[in-house]
Parts: structure tokens; C-alpha cells; sequence
């Protein structure tokens, strides 16, 4: 076997095989031409021969492989696999910088992972638009490991009377969170979100909560204020919104899934309204005159809504009901 002692001659090689340039450092030349670097060592572990790739020349030189080598055979000395102690360093790396997720990232990676064990599509709306609404506004931004009971109750006080319901199904999707991401190796320690014997020493009993009755419609508006929906008007047990013709779409989107997370809230027990959309574009759809009608009592609505008694503009805007 060629021992090569300079990086001219590991220039030079061209025969396919091993090439010794060290102790226990050799050259890897393949049928290709490729040159590669590998570490031939006995494991104080297992005593069984191994063989540990250091990279390829391209990246790695003569110098910077003897090093390595080098460090590897102190290793050795205290009884440390080499290609082990890389592997534990790799993994601690990764843990290092997976606890440095965010809550918001790790509760999307949660999300998507029990998708498959949810039926209801409803329910993996529901579950990221409490999140996105009482979680992610506090400590969505916040590494997953610096979750805290002061944050949950920052997030949860200022709904746990007046929207138990709401609160109570938030509170448990970020204890979910929690241990998914515990069960990761992500955190450790005790749930900061956990119920019994811990945020029920902080916070009212659910059960014993006096229920805040609202009606629908406020519920509906609150939400859809919030979701940044242009509303016009509730009507009984509808709402009016505006959006241009490139938008309805997503804008109706938008109001369905405020109206069937409000009903929830409402009607509580997990229960939920059937949601419907009825797209119109003025003027074709009010042409009749019962359909004239119907329009004028809505445009009053609107004006006295905006303080003046004019009329609506006629356009080719869209409306939603």
C-alpha cells in the first residue's frame, strides 16, 4: 500500500482503492476519480472495525484530515467512538435549535401532524383560528421552551368569563401543543398549560363560570371586525358584507368560518350552525321590483349607518349575505 506523505502526491493518485496517509487516515480514490478521506479505527465500544468519513478532498486537505485523525484518535484514548460522540453532537445540535422553535411553528407542526385523526375539516380550522386569535398574539413569536404560566394566563384571563367556552378549548390546545413538543424532546419539565392541579388554582372553574348570553349576530360582527371584513349590516341572523369582485371569494371564506366559530361559542357543547353564502352583484340581481324593494330598505340601512339618508352608488361591487 502507497503511504502518501504530501498533498502533492494526493494531488497525483489515480489508482482506485485505499491509500494510507496516516495513522489510521487514508485516501479513498474511486473508479470515478473521486477522493475522499476515511478513518479506519477499532470502537472501545463494540471492538469492532469501523470505518469514519472525514469528507471529500475537494473540501478537506491533507493538513485539515491529519487533524481530524488526530482528534479523533484522543477520542479513542478515552474510550469514545468517534463516529458515536459525532452523532450525539449532530443530535444535540438539533435539539438545540428545535427548542429555539417558536410556539407558533411548533403548534402548526402539531397541526398538521393529527390532521389525519381529525374527520371534520372544521375542527383543524377551529383549532389554528383560536390559536391565531389568543395564542399566537402573546407568545406565538416566543421560543417553544420559554412558554410560561404567566404567558397561557396572559392569553387566557382576558376571555375566561365572558368567553369560557372559547378559553377553555384554547387552554387545551396549547397543553396538546406543549406535550406534542415535549414528546419531541423539545421541552421538558411540567406542562404550563395543564388544568388539574396547577391553572385551576389561578383560574375560576369553568363549570361554575356564570354564561354570558350573547346573540348571534354581535358574536358574528366582533369576529368579522376583526378578521378586517368590510361589514355593511347584520341582518337577523345574516351579515352584509362588501368586497370586490376579485375578493368575494376569499372574503366569503373569511365570514363562514367567523360565523361557525361565533355559532360554537353561542350555542356551546361543541355545537355548530349550519353556515350559507349568497354572492350578489348589483344591479342584476335586484332588477324586480320585489327585489328593489329589498335593496332600498338595505341602502336606508346602510345611509342611516353612515349618518347620511343618500343613495347607495350603483356599482359593480359584490355583496355577501
Amino acid at each position: 500500500m502507497v503511504f502518501l506523505k504530501s498533498a502533492r502526491s494526493v494531488e497525483a493518485i489515480t489508482k482506485p482503492g485505499y491509500h494510507r496517509c496516516g495513522r489510521g487516515l487514508y485516501l479513498q480514490v474511486t473508479i470515478n476519480g473521486t477522493k475522499s478521506w476515511i478513518f479506519r479505527y477499532k470502537s472501545p465500544v463494540t471492538h469492532k472495525q469501523r470505518e469514519m468519513g472525514l469528507g471529500s478532498l475537494n473540501i478537506v486537505s491533507l493538513a485539515k484530515a491529519r487533524e481530524i485523525a488526530s482528534e479523533c484518535h484522543l477520542q479513542l484514548l478515552k474510550a469514545i467512538d468517534p463516529i458515536e460522540e459525532r452523532k450525539r453532537i449532530k443530535q444535540t445540535a438539533l435539539l438545540k435549535q428545535a427548542k429555539a422553535m417558536t410556539f407558533e411553528e411548533v403548534a402548526e407542526r402539531c397541526i398538521d401532524s393529527k390532521k389525519p385523526e381529525w374527520k371534520n375539516v372544521k375542527h383543524v380550522q377551529q383549532w389554528s383560528n383560536s390559536l391565531k386569535a389568543y395564542a399566537y398574539p402573546v407568545f406565538g413569536k416566543l421560543s417553544i421552551s420559554d412558554l410560561t404560566t404567566d404567558l397561557i394566563l396572559k392569553s387566557l384571563e382576558p376571555i375566561w368569563i365572558t368567553k369560557t367556552e372559547t378559553a377553555t378549548r384554547v387552554r387545551q390546545r396549547i397543553e396538546t401543543v406543549w406535550d406534542w413538543a415535549k414528546a419531541r424532546g423539545y421541552v421538558d419539565g411540567e406542562n404550563p398549560a395543564r388544568l388539574r392541579g396547577h391553572l385551576d388554582k389561578l383560574l375560576a372553574n369553568p363549570a361554575k363560570v356564570k354564561k354570558v348570553k350573547h346573540h348571534a349576530a354581535v358574536a358574528y360582527c366582533v369576529l368579522a371586525v376583526e378578521r378586517d371584513l368590510k361589514l355593511c349590516a347584520p341582518i337577523h341572523d345574516a351579515l352584509l358584507i362588501e368586497s370586490s369582485n376579485d375578493q368575494i371569494d376569499t372574503d366569503v371564506t373569511k365570514l363562514k368560518e367567523c360565523m361557525s366559530e361565533a355559532s360554537e361559542g353561542v350555542l356551546g357543547n361543541g355545537k355548530i350552525c349550519r353556515v350559507d353564502a349568497e354572492i350578489v352583484k348589483y344591479p342584476d340581481r335586484y332588477m324586480d321590483d320585489q327585489g328593489q324593494e329589498m335593496w332600498d330598505k338595505i341602502m336606508i340601512l346602510l345611509a342611516k349607518r353612515q349618518g347620511q339618508l343618500t343613495r347607495y352608488p350603483r356599482n359593480t361591487d359584490a355583496l355577501s349575505t
